[in-house]
This record gives structure tokens, C-alpha cells and sequence, in this order.
């Protein structure tokens, strides 16, 4: 245990941090919080593992006559504390199923934005997100103002999004019309489309609560209608239970709750049509489990949810599809597994070995800006040291738009044979003045980087990061080592430091997880 502290405590002061909040990945990742403790809050966002950039907090209620309800359990601290980790804290009003309050909300729609709007500013919250509900098409119109309305309301910077309800075929669309997607995504940031309830509490049909056929659809449905970049695919944290003599219909639990029943009950888990998870457990005389304050009578029980492998599938839909990115309905009922693996899936970055590393994130990032890939379609080395044709290739993708000039003529280097897979790198690399030679005829593609050559090679990519230099604090790097003003500038910039002991260890090879990190901080601070 010592020795695992004292590598966890080195790697979080040679890299600045240890994870990486989502939001230096490409897609926007969020989730509903459905509680309203701050300490439940904290801890629910904590168990992320920085997996979340956006949380939707229920602080806005409606009350009967559609004028806004401030929860008085908003707390400021909290606020301020999400805002410290990078992390957005967006109100959402939500009208609880209830057609009167929601049509009493857009009966006083003009009112209620200017209540929101100055909600939103005295509470230093980032935006609005509107989820009204079981609306009838009639309301369509009114609920597009409304939107228009916050819109104006709210400074720029401000969001204003809307949940809406999936349209998965033309049957869907017209219980769904309320929802004018197009007409909406003209105010509004972005539209969650809300890809679950295919099946559904009271429901005699026993099936998915949202297959991969089903949200793929009510993606294809939204795609004809809204940008690409202003929807945001919204999964369900939960699943749905049938007894065999349907006195339980659709009952909604947590996918803590599943794996639970799962476990106690020894259940048997197949991955079904739709390719969603399908658990069948048995209760046996006796046993009398309470779930969701109902006591399940002994029979046979059938559990519809999404395990790892099913929403696998439908996170690979944000990219396929080049969606804004996902949220998640709601935080608190996940599985401890889907903050090892949902910003990677999100980002397209499908490396099995980087899932639960410490810089998923920053890997993340990376790979969805298109400049690094696997070593494997599932595989990405994170710990493994980075070769120089690695490095080349890395800066090529990032910076080869940098106007960098590229002079004629050809390599010197006979240890690059024609066709080699990083030919084109090195030759930009060289040309470009990026990376030398190891010596005046050898590149060395494979040869090991170490810390000092990668802070040097990003240090010339980058065009100099920074001007000037700082006093650099590591006993190991005099002013007069050679590459001591290319880490100083990035010791300056906040993209690399040093390890506990006060050292920087020039010589040490640097690993592909490092170079993520340091290439995504880099370019974070060039835009």
C-alpha cells in the first residue's frame, strides 16, 4: 500500500494533477442529479472520477399558477465547489409528469423567464435546462417561445437547453409533438434527446428500456432536423422489472439496485435482439426482499437494463453520428464501472487498456482531436514509454497546420526505409526543425524519449509556448543544460512539473499517458 501512495503521490506532482475533468475532452458529458443534499451532491460528482464537465441540479420547481419555485436546499457552496473542479452547474425545471403545471409554465412563459433569468444570475448558475413533460401537441408552439424567451433573457454565455422526449418513428411523433426539434434548435444550445421509456412503468410488455434500434432511431429522427452538434444523447442509469404474473409492470431500479438482485438471487444474464442486458432471477419462499418499499412475492422475475457491453453500443452512437456529446438520467444510480470507460466511449477513443487510468481524460481528448491513435483498435499503451517516430507522428497531427515551414529535400536518415509507417512524420518533423536526428545519419525511431526531448520537441511544435523563462525549482536542471529554456517555458505554463523529491529527471523516458497530457495542455493554452 505504501509503496502504491507514494507512485500515486509522484505521478500527481509530475503531471499537475492526477485526472483530467472532462471538459479537456471533445464532448460535453453530463448527468441529471435527481436529490438535493449538497453532501449526496458532492459525492455522487466525486465518484465520477472527473467523468462529468455538466451537472443538471433540480433547483427549479413550478408552482400552480407556472411561476418559479427557488429550492431553498440551493446551495452556493456547492455551486462554488463544482465551479473549483471545472464542472458547470446548470438548473434544470422539471414539472414532475404534471400537464397542468407544465401548461401553467407556458401560460406564463414571459414572466417565468425573466424569474429564471434572474435566478440564474443571483446564484451563479451556468444556464437553464428546460424538461417539461406529457404536453400535448397543441403546446407545441408555446414551449418553442418559451425557449426563445430564456434566450433572450440570458446573456450569451448563459445556457439555455431543453430535454426532449425521443421520436423513434412516426407513431412516437405524434404523442411526442410538443417537441418541435427544428424550430426549437433555433434558440436553444442544444436539444437532449431523452433515448429512453421505450418500455415502460405499467407497460405488460416486458423489453428494453432503450435498445440500440430505438435510440439509433430517435437520433436519426432528431439528425433530419438539428444540427449534429446541438444534440446531446441522454442514457438511462436505470432498468425495468416484469414479474412472471405481471403483478410488477415496469417497476424502474437503479442499476445498483439490479445488480443487487442480480447477486442475492443468482440471476442469469443473457444480451438479447436490440442488444440491451436481459436478467432473470428467481425469489424463493421466504426470502421477502423489499425493493423500492414493495415486497416481491416469491416467482420469477425478468430485468430489462444496460450493462457495460449495451451501452457500450450506444455510446459509440456520439461519435458514429458526431453528436455534442452525452448525459446520463441520473446521477447516483450508475454502476461504479460506467466512470472507468464513459468519457472514452464518448470521445471515440474505444481503448479497453486506458479505461480507469488516471489520464482516460487527457487520452481522451486527444485521441477525439485526431492526434493520437491506438497502438490497437482496443489498445492504447498508456504506461508504455514513447518512441521518437511516435513522438514525430503525435506532433505532426497536432501541429502540422501550425505554418511550420517545411523546407525541400531529403532525409539524411538510413535507418528509415522506404514505406516505413512513419516516414511522413519524420520527414515533417526534421524538415520542420522539430525533431533532430539522434545523430547525423540515424533517427532512431524507435529509440525511448525521455522527459527533457519531449519538453524540447512540444516546446519547438508549439512555436515557444511562452516568451522568457522562469527560475525552474528541480535540482537536476541547471540553466545551463541544453534543455533547460524549453522546460522552463513549460514549467511556466503549467504543462509539466516535477516529481516530489524535487527533481525533474530529465533523463527519464516519458510514457504515452504523459504525452497526453502534457500535448492536450499545451494546445489548451495555444487557443
Amino acid at each position: 500500500m505504501k509503496q502504491w501512495l507514494t507512485a500515486f503521490l509522484t505521478l500527481s506532482i509530475l503531471v499537475g494533477g492526477i485526472s483530467a475533468p472532462a471538459s479537456a475532452a471533445g464532448k460535453t458529458s453530463s448527468a441529471y442529479i435527481n436529490w438535493m443534499s449538497p453532501a449526496a451532491n458532492r459525492m455522487g460528482v466525486d465518484q465520477t472520477k472527473n467523468g462529468l464537465d455538466t451537472i443538471m441540479l433540480p433547483f427549479f420547481s413550478l408552482s400552480n399558477d407556472g411561476s418559479l419555485i427557488v429550492s431553498p436546499l440551493l446551495d452556493q457552496s456547492f455551486i462554488n465547489d463544482m465551479k473549483s473542479r471545472n464542472v458547470r452547474t446548470v438548473a434544470y425545471l422539471n414539472n414532475e409528469w404534471s400537464r397542468a403545471l407544465a401548461q401553467a409554465a407556458l401560460t406564463n412563459r414571459e414572466s417565468l423567464a425573466r424569474q429564471i433569468a434572474d435566478a440564474i444570475s443571483t446564484n451563479h448558475l451556468d444556464g437553464i435546462n428546460v424538461d417539461l413533460e406529457n404536453m400535448p401537441p397543441s403546446d407545441k408552439d408555446r414551449l418553442t417561445d418559451f425557449v426563445r424567451l430564456l434566450r433572450q433573457s440570458l446573456s450569451p454565455e448563459k445556457e439555455v437547453s431543453i430535454a426532449v422526449g425521443a421520436i423513434p418513428d412516426a407513431d412516437a411523433a405524434s404523442y411526442m409533438g410538443a417537441y418541435d426539434y427544428a424550430a426549437l434548435a433555433k434558440w436553444a444550445d442544444h436539444l437532449t434527446i431523452m433515448a429512453y421509456d421505450e418500455s415502460y412503468e405499467g407497460s405488460s410488455d416486458a423489453g428494453p428500456v432503450a435498445s440500440v434500434s430505438f435510440v439509433e432511431r430517435s437520433l436519426q429522427y432528431a439528425l433530419a432536423r438539428v444540427p449534429a452538434n446541438q444534440i446531446v444523447l441522454a442514457l438511462p442509469l436505470y432498468g425495468r422489472m416484469w414479474s412472471a404474473d405481471l403483478s410488477v409492470k415496469g417497476m424502474g431500479l437503479t442499476e445498483k439496485t439490479i445488480q443487487s438482485l442480480i447477486q442475492k438471487f443468482h440471476g442469469t444474464i443473457t444480451t438479447v435482439q436490440g442488444k440491451a442486458a436481459k436478467a432473470v432471477i428467481t425469489v424463493p419462499a421466504g426470502a421477502n426482499p423489499v425493493v423500492n418499499g414493495k415486497t416481491l412475492s416469491p416467482g420469477t422475475y425478468t430485468i430489462w437494463y444496460d450493462n457495460e457491453a449495451s451501452r457500450k453500443e450506444k455510446l459509440l452512437l456520439v461519435s458514429k453520428y458526431g453528436l455534442r456529446g452525452g448525459s446520463y438520467w441520473s446521477l447516483g444510480q450508475e454502476s461504479a464501472n460506467l466512470w472507468d470507460y464513459s468519457v472514452l466511449w464518448l470521445n471515440g477513443a474505444y481503448f479497453t487498456d486506458a479505461e480507469g487510468h488516471w489520464a482516460a481524460n487527457w487520452i481522451a481528448s486527444a485521441a477525439q482531436s485526431g492526434w493520437l491513435s491506438g497502438t490497437a483498435p482496443s489498445r492504447f499503451e498508456p504506461d508504455r514509454s514513447l518512441t521518437r517516430a511516435e513522438a514525430a507522428a503525435v506532433l505532426m497531427k497536432a501541429y502540422s497546420g501550425n505554418g511550420l515551414s517545411l523546407t525541400k529535400g531529403e532525409m539524411p536518415f538510413t535507418d528509415i526505409p522506404a514505406n516505413y509507417w512513419g516516414e511522413q512524420a519524420i520527414s515533417w518533423a526534421w524538415k520542420s526543425g522539430v525533431v533532430t536526428g539522434a545523430t547525423a545519419t540515424t533517427f532512431a525511431p524507435q529509440m525511448k524519449v525521455t522527459r527533457e526531448e519531449w519538453s524540447l520537441m512540444l516546446y519547438r511544435a508549439a512555436n515557444h509556448l511562452a516568451t522568457g523563462e522562469s527560475t525552474l525549482p528541480f535540482s537536476d536542471m541547471l540553466p545551463k543544460r541544453w534543455s533547460y529554456t524549453a522546460v522552463s517555458s513549460l514549467y511556466q505554463q503549467g504543462i509539466i512539473s516535477g516529481y516530489t523529491d524535487g527533481t525533474f529527471r530529465p533523463n527519464a523516458s516519458i510514457t504515452r499517458a504523459e504525452m497526453s497530457v502534457m500535448l492536450v495542455k499545451a494546445k489548451e493554452k495555444q487557443q
